[in-house]
């Protein structure tokens, strides 16, 4: 990505705070779920979930998923992304990401017991921005 990606896709990155994972089970059936997340300066990017959850053992098999962010009608931006996710700690780091960047209401999950955290380093992005005509599309990999 040139800079000026790498911008638009920080931008998007800090103004979303929903996407939607996707992995893939044992019988490679796929499955997806709604997931609050956070990033960092690195662009990597940071969700919880529950040891009982569906996506916890798929991820825990392959580490390959996919997210899809951006479906806000009027802004009409939307951005891909594939990746590996790995299992973290959590760290206070991670922990204030979600809660001083995104969503203070997270606060109550990401000290649950059972939550478990992953860092997904993104390999792959598709920027949509259909605002603009003609529509400004990039992809690269990272």
């Amino acid at each position: 990505m040139n800079e000026s990606q790498t911008k638009e896709f920080r931008q998007f990155l800090r103004q979303s705070k929903l996407a939607v994972l996707s992995t893939v089970n044992t019988l490679n059936s796929p499955e997806s779920a709604l997931v609050a997340f956070a990033e960092d300066e690195k662009l990597n990017l940071y969700f919880q979930t529950r040891v009982k959850s569906r996506k916890y053992a798929n991820i825990l098999q392959t580490g390959r998923v996919s997210l899809v962010a951006g479906w806000d009608l009027h802004k009409l931006v939307t951005v891909q992304m594939e990746g590996i996710a790995e299992r973290v700690e959590a760290t206070r780091f991670i922990k204030q990401l979600f809660v001083d960047k995104k969503s203070p209401s997270t606060q109550e999950f990401l000290n649950h017991p059972d939550a478990r955290f992953f860092k997904i380093t993104v390999e792959w992005v598709r920027y949509s921005d259909y605002s603009t005509k003609p529509p400004l599309v990039w992809e690269h990999e990272l």
